[in-house]
């Protein structure tokens, strides 16, 4: 298990003993990398995590992803029984660390549970890494008044009753100080570690990659057209990492299961990595995390210039920006022509998520949040 040089002195104090209710188990990527992959980088003499999912990763998989709305409601009866005796715990804890929502943003519950939570702990840490107050347009929900009516709702009260609330990126943290002035921004690290590096050659297909859950598996479509025009020309593949598979007409597509396990060396065998985005107020708020995953990898990125992802990639220096179909096409061809390009992008994207978005750089901010939420302060080391 990787680990990095601690950052703490132990203290005789007992740790600050941290409840977490996750969004959902390990599986999910937001819950994983935003909570469960700290525990491999903070001393538990700094920080003693009581991670409590809704369900364990069994009844989420046979419950939940079945699609039987019978097995829903099980799986939702066992949430809330759940939710419930951990909130009632929380009177033993320091501070909770809530992510996303008590219950699942897949359930439109009224925010009670989080004026439950409140009465029993008011050390109560928000830890928010989408625009949680808004459903993805494209979606059936976001078509619906009432649930998006709902969801603002809940969102508000998770926001103000909290002591301090973590965003991943700055768009986030503009709306949430409307609500609440605590703010800290921790974008969602990656552990460089655990990615091999891709090493570019003069290949005869190109793998043209992407990562991520079935829901984002829309924002493929924006390319179709473009991938069907360089397929028609130049031999490369597009390689897929998601919970499902999906068509592309003209494209030679290959799907592979996602696996936490796996992920990683999966991306390290794309040779370009993708990410493109509808323009809207839900997709500003998104993390830009599987950049920072071909980065990682030592990938060129090509990237919708929309919300951080303008940020995080310096065009033409460590990845490419591609705001319309032409953009879009030029560039993929450029880089499909030209390994030595791919290389050298790849490179100093590497070095840039190595500086800037490895676990070891915000492990600190993230203990900072955590001592300011339940009012503690740990013994930080000189060396």
């Amino acid at each position: 298990m990787l680990r990095c040089i601690p950052l703490f002195k132990r203290s005789t104090e007992h740790p600050i003993r941290l409840l977490c209710f996750p969004c959902l188990n390990e599986e999910n990527a937001s819950a994983r990398h935003r909570i469960y992959k700290y525990i491999q980088f903070i001393d538990p003499s700094i920080i003693s995590f009581h991670i409590v999912p809704p369900t364990g990763i069994f009844f989420f998989r046979r419950l939940f992803l079945r699609g039987k709305i019978r097995r829903h409601y099980l799986y939702f009866i066992i949430v809330f029984l759940s939710r419930f005796a951990a909130i009632w715990s929380s009177t033993r804890y320091d501070a909770v660390l809530l992510q996303r929502d008590i219950i699942t943003e897949f359930f439109y519950d009224p925010p009670l549970f989080i004026f439950a939570l409140r009465l029993l702990n008011k050390r109560i840490i928000y830890d928010v890494d989408d625009a949680m107050w808004i459903f993805p347009p494209h979606s059936i929900r976001g078509g619906s008044l009432s649930l998006n009516i709902l969801t603002r709702l809940r969102f508000y009260w998770n926001v103000r009753l909290s002591k301090i609330v973590i965003v991943s990126n700055e768009y986030l943290a503009e709306y949430v100080k409307k609500i609440n002035r605590s703010v800290v921004v921790i974008p969602t690290p990656v552990s460089i570690g655990d990615f091999p590096v891709r090493e570019h050659k003069n290949r005869e297909t190109v793998v043209i990659g992407w990562t991520g859950g079935g829901g984002n598996l829309v924002y493929l479509k924006l390319l179709e057209k473009s991938l069907a025009s360089l397929a028609s020309k130049y031999p490369i593949k597009m390689r897929i990492i998601s919970s499902r598979p999906v068509k592309m007409n003209g494209v030679d597509v290959e799907f592979i299961q996602w696996d936490k396990v796996t992920e990683a060396k999966h991306i390290a065998t794309f040779d370009i990595g993708i990410m493109p985005l509808f323009d809207n107020p839900y997709t500003r708020g998104k993390g830009g995390f599987k950049i920072l995953e071909y980065m990682a990898a030592g990938l060129p990125s090509l990237a919708s210039p929309v919300g951080i992802n303008a940020r995080i990639i310096k065009n033409g220096e460590n990845g490419f920006i591609a705001k319309d179909e032409k953009e879009w096409e030029d560039t993929l061809l450029m880089l499909i022509r030209n390994e030595v390009i791919r290389s050298d992008i790849g490179i100093k994207a590497r070095e840039f998520v190595s500086g800037n978005y490895d676990y070891s750089v915000w492990v600190p901010y993230f203990v900072r949040a955590i001592e300011q939420g339940c009012g503690r302060t740990a013994r930080r080391s000189k060396t």
